[in-house]
């Protein structure tokens, strides 16, 4: 059956608290292990090397580093970039991560008239994309993932019958929620689709560096039709809030207009200290190699954790696991006891996350990540990025009955 895009409701609000900012307030209550945020583990922000560069910055550029700069980004910055992510220097803006990049890209693509508007996303997919896309406006055309990401022949099937979206959002490396990655040929189909209709696929990849087991993955290939969004967050320092997006010159000359428009240049310090960090190559490659390193055992720790709780079958308990190759998460699909998910008694994954919280582990409920409301996922997202190891035990026995409830 041909999917069809979903209005979004004339009535929600444009502008709604994320799920996860307000699990996180409430995760910092006392006694609370949050499996709920993906922050960088503190432990592995690196202060001293930071102090260093902004010193250094300081040192050499002066006053310079105090003064608005170019809406594009500073110069040094942008060679960096384009040395280490394998960009052209003509086609990068710097951006205040990749959010702002994302919602620069989406004001430039949209129409005048926003009955006019409409995105295909991944669903589940990023709460913060899902947001931005709402504020703005757009329609969201919902196709599922599974395990080789956004299942791109149904996004051909929504176009075949008729869907015009102007822009196509993915995570294609370990995507947030689900984990999942997209395969080199369903990223060629996506390019071939959008060259076909005249759509803009957007690949924001925050987690690429974050690659636990095998290469880096690059699965879309370059386009006239492609935007790269990247970021420092998960990498360096989400506070730094330095982000890019890599696009073709006709929109990477709007962005520019747009990043004046909206903010002028992103800032001058915090973008001459990451030029200094990435123009230090082998510090730069080591760093990379210790994040994987950690976080590879982190989540090892907490499939070891969840392994204990439920067995060593969790899919006997109705429990399914997904893809764990790199990123921050481990998504966790819950069999429904009554094959439609629609039993009375049985809670959903709102229902399971403030169980959960209430009795000391915060931890993100699938329907955050719906693009399509009216079918929201039984699911659980659990991050292993910044909670101690040492908590990961109690809080998966804490979380272990409401799964299973």
């Amino acid at each position: 059956m041909p999917i069809q895009p979903r209005l979004t409701d004339a009535s929600a609000p444009r502008f709604a608290s994320s799920a996860i900012r307000d699990l996180l307030d409430q995760a910092r209550q006392p006694g609370v292990i949050s499996l709920a945020g993906g922050l960088p583990a503190a432990e592995l922000l690196p202060v001293e090397r930071l102090d260093v560069a902004l010193s250094g910055a300081l040192d050499e550029y002066g006053a310079h580093c105090l003064q608005y700069g170019p809406s594009v980004g500073e110069p040094a910055l942008l060679e960096a970039l384009a040395l280490t992510e394998g960009h052209d220097v003509e086609g990068l803006i710097v951006t205040a991560g990749s959010q702002q990049a994302l919602d620069l890209t989406l004001s430039i693509l949209e129409h005048d008239d926003p009955l006019q508007n409409l995105a295909a996303v991944e669903n589940p997919g990023y709460v913060g994309a899902l947001q931005v896309l709402r504020a703005r406006r757009y329609r969201l055309l919902s196709i599922p993932v599974d395990a080789d990401g956004m299942a791109v022949d149904e996004l051909a099937a929504a176009l075949v019958s008729g869907a015009r979206p102007q822009v196509c959002y993915v995570n294609p490396s370990f995507q947030n929620p689900t984990g999942a990655s997209l395969t080199p040929e369903r990223g060629s189909e996506l390019i071939r689709l959008a060259e076909h209709y005249g759509f803009v696929v957007i690949s924001d990849d925050p987690y690429a560096e974050l690659h636990l087991d095998g290469p880096k993955r690059n699965p879309i290939p370059d386009s006239d039709r492609l935007v790269r969004l990247g970021s420092m967050s998960k990498t360096l320092s989400p506070g730094l809030r330095i982000g890019w997006a890599a696009a073709p010159p006709p929109i990477r000359s709007r962005l520019e207009l747009a990043k004046q428009a909206g903010d002028l240049h992103t800032a001058t310090l915090n973008q001459l200290a990451v030029a200094s960090i990435l123009g230090d190559q082998r510090w730069w490659t080591d760093h990379c190699h210790g994040l994987r390193t950690s976080y590879r055992s982190r989540r090892t720790a907490l499939l070891a954790a969840l392994e204990r709780a439920l067995g060593s079958d969790p899919q006997a308990k109705g429990i399914t696991i997904g893809d764990q190759a790199g990123g921050f998460f481990l998504w966790l699909s819950l069999e429904s006891k009554h094959g439609d998910g629609t039993g009375s008694t049985e809670p959903d994954s709102i229902e399971i996350a403030r169980a959960a919280l209430d009795n000391g582990v915060a931890v993100v409920p699938g329907s955050a990540f719906a693009a399509d409301p009216s079918t929201p996922p039984r699911a659980i997202r659990l991050s292993y990025s910044s909670a101690p190891v040492a908590d990961f035990d109690l809080a998966v026995t804490r979380l272990a009955s409401h799964l299973t409830a």
